[in-house]
């Protein structure tokens, strides 16, 4: 069983927020996301022509509240999932950290050809890649999905450049829904 990499972590408070972020994150559906901007930008559109069209029946201010809250609305949700959730992930996140901060463990998760193992001084899992449901990888973290609620993540700021592309690449081949998103464009 050929090692691929290693990593030894201690979870930090940013390691714990992007680990939170990225994992409730990942696991959104790309239609999801698009659904909720269409939405959002209709709502916008709908407050915009209301403003324009003259309506008999409604007073100036009450267009004018129509059209604000149309347009707050669909600003709130069209960027929904690019902000606001991120925000409200974080500041859930760093609460739970500070609580927590005597859970958050020294890990080692060592990634072979054929499955993952993860160390900690209270177990040792041996994960085949069958194991894993789903995979998302950002500029941050590879987190490994064993159920809806149930997540191994992998920081990748202990990790050297070549050991993070040939990690993806293992990980990529071995499990069926991998998701790689990043921030560069």
């Amino acid at each position: 069983m050929k090692e691929i990499t290693s990593v030894t972590y201690l979870t930090t408070k940013e390691d714990y927020v992007k680990f939170r972020q990225a994992g409730i994150l990942g696991g959104i559906d790309s239609q999801d996301k698009s659904l909720t901007r269409v939405i959002g930008i209709f709502l916008v559109v709908v407050g915009f022509i209301v403003q324009c069209v003259s309506i008999p029946t409604l007073t100036i201010f009450e267009k004018n509240t129509v059209t604000v809250l149309l347009a707050v609305s669909g600003i709130v949700t069209a960027l929904y999932y690019d902000l606001i959730k991120p925000a409200f992930i974080k500041a859930e996140a760093e609460k739970f950290h500070n609580k927590n901060t005597d859970k958050m463990i020294s890990n080692t998760v060592t990634v072979y050809e054929n499955m993952i193992e993860v160390k900690n001084y209270r177990y040792t899992a041996k994960l085949p890649f069958e194991a894993v449901c789903a995979c998302y990888e950002n500029d941050d973290v590879f987190v490994l999905y064993l159920s809806s609620i149930e997540f191994i993540f992998i920081p990748k700021r202990n990790m050297e450049t070549d050991a993070v592309d040939v990690c993806g690449d293992v990980l990529k081949q071995n499990i069926k829904k991998y998701v790689k998103k990043t921030g560069k464009k």
